[in-house]
Protein backbone atom coordinates (compact mmCIF):
# COMPACT_ATOMS: atom_id res chain seq x y z
CA UNK A 1 0.00 0.00 0.00
CA UNK A 2 3.22 2.52 0.79
CA UNK A 3 4.43 1.75 -2.63
CA UNK A 4 0.78 2.75 -4.40
CA UNK A 5 0.89 5.91 -2.21
CA UNK A 6 4.49 7.15 -3.13
CA UNK A 7 3.71 6.39 -6.52
CA UNK A 8 0.38 8.69 -6.41
CA UNK A 9 1.75 11.19 -4.10
CA UNK A 10 4.24 12.90 -7.56
CA UNK A 11 1.15 12.38 -9.92
CA UNK A 12 -1.24 14.03 -7.30
CA UNK A 13 1.31 17.31 -6.69
CA UNK A 14 1.94 17.32 -10.43
CA UNK A 15 -1.91 17.95 -11.28
CA UNK A 16 -2.25 19.95 -8.55
CA UNK A 17 0.62 21.77 -10.33
CA UNK A 18 -1.26 22.02 -13.41
CA UNK A 19 -4.46 23.18 -11.59
CA UNK A 20 -2.61 25.78 -10.16
CA UNK A 21 -0.47 26.87 -12.73
CA UNK A 22 -2.67 26.98 -15.15
CA UNK A 23 -1.09 25.25 -17.90
CA UNK A 24 -3.12 24.24 -21.31
CA UNK A 25 -2.54 23.81 -25.06
CA UNK A 26 -4.28 26.53 -25.90
CA UNK A 27 -4.72 29.89 -23.74
CA UNK A 28 -3.81 29.00 -20.54
CA UNK A 29 -7.66 28.74 -18.52
CA UNK A 30 -7.85 27.00 -16.04
CA UNK A 31 -10.00 28.12 -12.53
CA UNK A 32 -13.21 28.44 -11.75
CA UNK A 33 -15.93 28.18 -9.77
CA UNK A 34 -17.08 24.59 -10.89
CA UNK A 35 -14.21 23.22 -10.95
CA UNK A 36 -12.45 24.72 -7.50
CA UNK A 37 -14.64 22.38 -4.88
CA UNK A 38 -12.28 19.30 -7.01
CA UNK A 39 -9.29 21.18 -6.48
CA UNK A 40 -10.20 21.88 -2.31
CA UNK A 41 -10.65 17.60 -2.66
CA UNK A 42 -7.39 17.23 -3.50
CA UNK A 43 -5.58 19.80 -1.53
CA UNK A 44 -6.96 18.44 1.37
CA UNK A 45 -6.13 15.05 0.75
CA UNK A 46 -2.55 16.07 -0.14
CA UNK A 47 -2.07 17.89 2.32
CA UNK A 48 -2.71 15.24 5.22
CA UNK A 49 -0.83 12.98 3.25
CA UNK A 50 2.29 15.46 3.27
CA UNK A 51 1.81 15.79 6.51
CA UNK A 52 2.32 12.48 7.93
CA UNK A 53 4.95 11.19 5.46
CA UNK A 54 7.28 9.81 8.12
CA UNK A 55 10.80 7.61 7.64
CA UNK A 56 10.35 4.24 6.97
CA UNK A 57 10.89 2.43 10.29
CA UNK A 58 9.90 5.46 12.34
CA UNK A 59 7.68 5.17 15.38
CA UNK A 60 5.99 8.00 15.89
CA UNK A 61 3.58 7.98 19.26
CA UNK A 62 -0.07 9.41 19.36
CA UNK A 63 0.87 13.39 20.24
CA UNK A 64 2.79 13.45 17.27
CA UNK A 65 -0.14 12.63 15.30
CA UNK A 66 -2.27 14.73 17.16
CA UNK A 67 0.40 17.44 16.62
CA UNK A 68 0.65 16.77 12.41
CA UNK A 69 -3.33 17.11 12.54
CA UNK A 70 -3.83 20.05 14.12
CA UNK A 71 -1.20 21.72 12.47
CA UNK A 72 -2.79 20.08 8.87
CA UNK A 73 -5.94 21.65 10.24
CA UNK A 74 -4.47 25.32 10.97
CA UNK A 75 -3.26 25.11 7.28
CA UNK A 76 -6.15 23.81 5.68
CA UNK A 77 -8.14 27.25 7.05
CA UNK A 78 -5.39 29.40 6.13
CA UNK A 79 -5.21 27.82 2.62
CA UNK A 80 -8.89 28.27 2.49
CA UNK A 81 -8.91 32.26 3.82
CA UNK A 82 -6.03 32.88 1.12
CA UNK A 83 -7.81 31.05 -1.68
CA UNK A 84 -11.28 32.67 -0.67
CA UNK A 85 -9.58 35.68 -0.42
CA UNK A 86 -8.36 35.48 -3.88
CA UNK A 87 -11.96 34.15 -5.25
CA UNK A 88 -14.05 37.38 -4.13
CA UNK A 89 -11.58 39.62 -5.56
CA UNK A 90 -11.48 38.22 -8.57
CA UNK A 91 -15.54 37.54 -8.65
CA UNK A 92 -15.91 41.30 -7.87
CA UNK A 93 -13.57 42.19 -10.73
CA UNK A 94 -10.89 43.56 -8.25
CA UNK A 95 -8.24 41.32 -10.27
CA UNK A 96 -8.14 40.62 -13.14
CA UNK A 97 -8.13 37.87 -15.42
CA UNK A 98 -4.90 35.87 -14.54
CA UNK A 99 -4.37 34.56 -17.73
CA UNK A 100 -5.97 36.78 -20.41
CA UNK A 101 -5.48 40.26 -20.15
CA UNK A 102 -8.59 41.58 -22.24
CA UNK A 103 -11.08 39.81 -19.66
CA UNK A 104 -12.05 39.87 -16.36
CA UNK A 105 -11.63 38.49 -13.21
CA UNK A 106 -15.55 37.80 -13.08
CA UNK A 107 -15.59 35.85 -16.25
CA UNK A 108 -12.57 33.82 -15.49
CA UNK A 109 -14.45 32.76 -12.35
CA UNK A 110 -17.48 31.25 -14.73
CA UNK A 111 -15.46 30.21 -17.61
CA UNK A 112 -12.60 29.23 -16.55
CA UNK A 113 -11.82 25.67 -16.99
CA UNK A 114 -15.02 25.18 -19.04
CA UNK A 115 -14.53 27.85 -21.83
CA UNK A 116 -11.06 25.84 -23.14
CA UNK A 117 -13.24 22.91 -23.07
CA UNK A 118 -16.89 23.93 -24.18
CA UNK A 119 -16.78 27.07 -25.21
CA UNK A 120 -18.62 30.17 -22.80
CA UNK A 121 -20.67 28.88 -20.49
CA UNK A 122 -21.98 31.88 -18.79
CA UNK A 123 -22.07 34.95 -20.15
CA UNK A 124 -20.07 38.04 -18.42
CA UNK A 125 -20.33 40.90 -20.65
CA UNK A 126 -22.18 42.15 -17.94
CA UNK A 127 -21.26 41.62 -14.47
CA UNK A 128 -22.98 38.47 -13.05
CA UNK A 129 -22.02 40.27 -9.30
CA UNK A 130 -25.01 42.58 -10.61
CA UNK A 131 -27.59 40.02 -10.79
CA UNK A 132 -28.96 38.73 -7.46
CA UNK A 133 -29.92 35.50 -9.19
CA UNK A 134 -26.39 34.71 -10.81
CA UNK A 135 -25.03 35.69 -6.52
CA UNK A 136 -27.45 33.01 -5.85
CA UNK A 137 -25.70 30.45 -7.53
CA UNK A 138 -22.40 31.59 -6.90
CA UNK A 139 -22.98 31.08 -3.06
CA UNK A 140 -23.24 27.32 -2.62
CA UNK A 141 -20.55 27.01 -5.59
CA UNK A 142 -18.53 29.23 -3.54
CA UNK A 143 -19.38 28.05 0.50
CA UNK A 144 -19.19 23.89 -1.27
CA UNK A 145 -15.28 24.51 -1.36
CA UNK A 146 -14.75 24.43 2.12
CA UNK A 147 -16.78 21.26 2.06
CA UNK A 148 -14.80 19.41 -0.62
CA UNK A 149 -11.57 20.62 0.99
CA UNK A 150 -13.23 18.78 4.35
CA UNK A 151 -13.71 15.55 2.52
CA UNK A 152 -10.17 15.81 1.13
CA UNK A 153 -8.75 15.65 4.56
CA UNK A 154 -11.15 13.06 5.53
CA UNK A 155 -9.79 11.07 2.20
CA UNK A 156 -6.14 11.82 3.38
CA UNK A 157 -6.92 10.43 7.14
CA UNK A 158 -8.66 7.29 6.07
CA UNK A 159 -5.67 6.55 3.73
CA UNK A 160 -3.41 7.52 6.85
CA UNK A 161 -4.77 4.90 8.89
CA UNK A 162 -5.30 2.24 6.31
CA UNK A 163 -1.56 2.91 6.52
CA UNK A 164 -0.68 2.57 10.16
CA UNK A 165 -3.53 -0.36 10.68
CA UNK A 166 -1.59 -1.92 7.33
CA UNK A 167 2.05 -1.23 9.41
CA UNK A 168 0.41 -2.45 12.35
CA UNK A 169 -0.63 -6.07 10.77
CA UNK A 170 2.87 -6.83 9.50
CA UNK A 171 4.17 -6.75 12.73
Amino acid sequence: MSFLLLLSAPLIAALFLVLLLGFTEDDNRLHTFIVDPFTMLLVGAFMVLLAHLRPKGAQPDQDWYLRRRRAVDFLLVCFLAGFWTMELLTYFNYLGHPFLPGRTGNDFMWNGYLDFFMGRIVDTTVPTYESARMNLLALPLFLSQAGFLWLGRQLGLKIVRRQLADAADRK
